[in-house]
């Protein structure tokens, strides 16, 4: 007889068999339902994934299909640029495409971008491609939403293509101008322009022949100076040696030309102005006439007193006094101390106007009255009566003692405040 066991804390109560077999089949039935749970969530997966493909393979094939139809539509009957990377397009491509830039393209900059990228790359020999972007320019666009951007490109373009029949062209008012009374217009103007800097690339005597044989004495002009304006680029010397040479016909004879060209000079080639200056003959000078009006074409260069100073101490006295006041109008605000040695150092006091004069000493006695007072011994007698109750008055504003004691000792000097 097995004696009876006291139960531990730890160990298992023994089951009946009925209980374990029971537990058992329970077991089994769990097992069962979970690995058809599992089946059944695998298969679905399986299933989604084949859908899933199916529709992308649908899709794909239905893109492709739709692509196929639409290959020989018009870019604004599918979804791409109206301009792509190619070249070589002929004129009835490039009307086609230029109708889908107007009916596609809102914003004007962009509108502007890709009609140049279509004349980039179109056929310009074609017969009417050029007159094509020559049409639509005018009709659809306007100085401000960019056609002078556009004839300069279809200028360029064209002059690389066909320069000769581009010229033909632009030359010829019948087709081209929108003014009957403008054998030359602007918009002709902005494409030779273009045209001319291409050709010169390539054929400079040729291109500078080109721009003489315009009738139009202001359209001659401005064509030549812009091809000598770039051609300083690349050979400074030669340009402004060919350039001396030419014959301009205006009421300056060749002044105004000369004028207008050391505009462009100063804005891209600055250190070229005195150069060229120089390089104007005696005679444009002499034979000048309005010297006030001259002077005012010149009023530009006190915008740089330095260099303009340095242009002014070039020219004939006559043209040279008016522009000394406006010279040390600006500098007073830049330099005056600078402004002041200028006009001691050149004896050009008495050419400028009194106000300009005493607004230049106020601001000297703002600025350093000690350094002011120094330059002020070296003016004459009578300009130093004249300004030195204005010196003295803002001097004290700065330093009251100093002033009186200058003030003071100019008065036992017998000089006068």
């Amino acid at each position: 007889m097995i004696p009876n066991r006291v139960p531990s804390r730890y160990s298992v109560p023994r089951r009946s068999e009925g209980a374990t077999a029971g537990a058992l089949a329970s077991k089994a039935r769990k097992a069962r339902w979970t690995v058809g749970l599992l089946a059944v969530v695998l298969v679905a997966s399986v299933v989604s994934v084949r859908f899933q493909s199916m529709r992308v393979d649908g899709a794909n094939s239905g893109s492709a299909t739709q692509d196929s139809k639409v290959d020989d539509s018009s870019p604004t009957e599918r979804n791409e640029s109206p301009v792509s990377v190619e070249s070589g397009l002929g004129t009835e491509e490039v009307l086609r495409r230029l109708a889908a830039i107007e009916s596609r393209t809102q914003d004007p900059e962009e509108r502007v971008r890709l009609i140049k990228e279509l004349i980039r790359s179109a056929d310009l020999k074609a017969p009417g491609c050029g007159a094509a972007f020559w049409d639509f320019a005018l009709s659809k666009l306007t100085p401000e939403t960019g056609l002078e951007a556009v004839l300069d490109t279809l200028g360029r373009s064209w002059g690389t293509a066909d320069r000769s029949a581009a010229w033909a062209f632009l030359m010829d008012p019948e087709r081209t101008s929108v003014d009957p009374h403008d054998k030359l217009g602007g918009s002709q103007f902005a494409a030779l322009k273009g045209l001319l800097l291409e050709w010169m690339n390539s054929d400079l005597p040729g291109a500078l022949e080109q721009a003489r044989s315009v009738t139009q004495p202001i359209h001659r002009r401005s064509l030549l100076i812009n091809l000598y304006t770039q051609w300083l680029a690349s050979a400074p010397e030669d340009a402004l040696a060919s350039f001396s040479t030419e014959t301009f016909d205006d009421e300056m004879p060749g002044l105004k030309t000369w004028i207008l060209f050391m505009v462009l000079v100063e804005e891209k080639h600055p250190s070229l102005v005195l150069k060229l200056l120089d390089s104007i003959p005696r005679e444009v000078w002499t034979h000048a006439g309005d010297t006030n009006e001259v002077a005012r074409e010149l009023d530009w260069i006190s915008h740089q007193p330095r260099l303009g100073a340095a242009i002014l101490e070039r020219l004939p006295e006559p043209i040279a006094r008016p522009l000394v006041s406006s010279l040390v109008r600006s500098w007073t605000y830049a330099n005056p101390l600078a402004a002041l040695d200028w006009l001691l150092d050149h004896s050009k006091l008495e050419a400028t106007e009194p106000r300009v004069l005493g607004n230049l000493f106020e601001r000297l006695a703002q600025v350093d009255p000690k350094s002011a007072v120094h330059r002020f011994e070296r003016i004459s007698a009578d300009i130093q009566s004249q300004w030195a109750p204005t010196l003295t008055a803002e001097w004290a504003a700065e330093d009251p003692r100093a002033a009186m004691d200058w003030a003071q000792a100019r008065w036992q000097q017998g000089q006068g405040i």
